[in-house]
């Protein structure tokens, strides 16, 4: 009989208990990846689109999911470089636009009258936007998965080696970017409410 792949078993309980830390430790991913964006878009406001960064962020991630399930030992491949961010970076511009704005649409859609006040958001990007949102967000996962991941080659197919990894430790960056998406939302929460205080005077 064929043994139990452990490493399947462990993925499966940890998604049935939602354990996002064991996740992150089982799975090259990470949720903190999107911190920087809320930075992003209280700095960017309508030029930067935070759901198109965090679906770029995810079409990234493709990668070493996909690998991790086929039970590959290279988890970071061509997609994790420069080049790889730049294709995906074009496809997500292209699907993230309508998908996002649909995303946009149903969020606005379930949120009661007094949410509707301070939560609502114009469903519709511009182009501009767009880009930037899938550039920022393929561009700083490689930045980030290089430090955090021995296997990622940023410069490849023009170097095979990454000299970012372990410039700081993996626990300092996760803080860091827990720290930049708290203060990301208290900057966005702060913008939106002074508008309307204007928009009401």
């Amino acid at each position: 009989m064929r043994a139990p792949d452990r490493r399947k078993s462990r993925l499966r309980v940890t998604l049935t208990f939602g354990l996002i830390p064991q996740l992150q430790k089982e799975m090259p991913i990470t949720l903190l990846h999107l911190g920087p964006g809320a930075v992003f878009k209280a700095i960017g406001g309508r030029r930067f689109s935070f759901i198109v960064f965090g679906l770029a962020q995810f079409a990234m991630d493709l990668e070493p999911i996909g690998r991790f399930l086929g039970g590959s030992n290279l988890l970071h491949g061509p997609v994790h470089s420069l080049l790889g961010a730049t294709v995906v970076g074009a496809i997500v511009v292209v699907l993230g636009k309508p998908l996002g704005e649909r995303l946009l649409r149903l969020w606005n859609w379930r949120l009661s009258p007094r949410q509707r006040e301070w939560l609502y958001v114009v469903p519709r990007f511009t182009w501009t936007e767009t880009g930037v949102g899938a550039f920022v967000g393929t561009y700083s996962h490689v930045l980030f998965d290089s430090i955090m991941h021995t296997d990622v080659r940023p410069m490849y197919p023009f170097r095979d080696v990454n000299d970012l990894v372990g410039i700081i430790s993996v626990e300092k960056l996760d803080a860091l970017c827990l720290a930049l998406g708290v203060i990301g939302v208290l900057l966005i929460l702060t913008v939106s409410f002074w508008r309307r205080k204007v928009y009401k005077a």
